[in-house]
């Protein structure tokens, strides 16, 4: 097809509002894949697979066939699978990102989910690590045989709980982005791809001088004990999943990275910290996220309330 056959062909499409999903999803992604990181394209791509694979099922296979009807449908689909508003969001929040972008390119007329709204998340409290899981996880790194796999272990979480850093702006920092001297973290690799400064206190930087001394990384910080190069995602997972099973803890009791950073945030508002320091580490541009982020510990909640009752003025 030459140029000329080629804007012919998509002023026809923008005519009649009608293209393939298919085409939907491969020019979205194509987008992706040079404009965004890879765990971002990654994301786009796994929310975006779900919801147009359902519709694949129920012959909806183009731009015109989206209504209302067709995505209350996915939405009953999903929460009979068990999930919550904010998972079936970013699966048609993902679909309407793709619809625009195409309307943008004016490979279509308008954009069919243009006025759908989004579903409103439930309020849930945000879980974390409890304390007493927290110093069996402590207890455990100082105990153990201090092999190098343990003491990278160690370095992991004494990092991600003193400084709630996301999982994959861990594993990308690199080695001269670590002020070892001024206890910080210039983070260059973060999801909102702006550079922030993470602090830690001495019991991490020892932890991490430990680890630097035994396992020598070349370029990252967090590297394959052997290997040494950078460690992949899912090798990280293993490291926390390892940690849940020498301690057998049981399934209800999550450890994950983000558990970790839900702590690290909870623990710091409890101890008195500026919820805009708060927002300062996590690296949220607006306050209200960490807002919404950080929800004190029921136990800590039931403090504050004896403590700060006014009946407490007039006994």
């Amino acid at each position: 097809m030459n140029q000329i056959e080629q804007i012919i062909s998509e002023l026809v499409k923008a005519n009649d509002n009608n293209i393939p999903l298919k085409e939907v999803q491969e020019i979205y992604l194509k987008r992706c894949r040079h404009e965004t990181r890879i765990d971002t394209f990654q994301y786009y791509k796994k929310h975006l697979e779900t919801i147009l694979d359902y519709f694949h099922r129920k012959l909806v296979t183009s731009t015109s066939q989206i209504t209302n009807d067709a995505l209350y449908d996915f939405i009953d689909y999903e929460r009979a699978k068990g999930n919550k508003n904010k998972t079936i969001n970013k699966r048609i929040g993902t679909l309407k990102q793709a619809l625009q972008y195409c309307e943008d390119q004016n490979l279509i007329k308008e954009n069919p989910m243009r006025k759908f709204k989004k579903l409103r998340n439930e309020d849930s409290e945000i879980k974390i690590i409890d304390e007493k899981t927290l110093k069996t996880i402590f207890q455990y790194l100082h105990i153990t045989e201090q092999t190098k796999e343990v003491i990278r272990t160690k370095a992991i979480i004494y990092i991600l709980y003193d400084t709630g850093i996301r999982k994959n702006e861990l594993r990308n920092i690199k080695l001269n982005e670590l002020d070892i001297e001024n206890n910080q973290i210039n983070l260059k690799y973060t999801k909102t791809n702006k550079h922030r400064t993470v602090y830690f206190g001495d019991e991490t930087k020892a932890a991490i001088i430990n680890y630097l001394t035994e396992i020598v990384p070349k370029e990252y910080l967090i590297e394959c004990v052997t290997e040494k190069k950078q460690m992949a995602s899912d090798s990280l997972d293993k490291v926390i999943r390892k940690i849940k099973r020498k301690l057998n803890l049981p399934n209800d009791v999550s450890i994950s990275f983000h558990k970790f950073r839900h702590t690290y945030a909870t623990n710091y508002l409890e101890n008195g910290a500026n919820i805009e320091f708060v927002r300062e580490t996590l690296g949220h541009a607006k306050i209200t996220t960490t807002q919404e982020y950080l929800h004190l510990s029921n136990n800590h909640l039931k403090e504050q309330h004896n403590k700060y009752s006014p009946l407490n003025k007039i006994r």
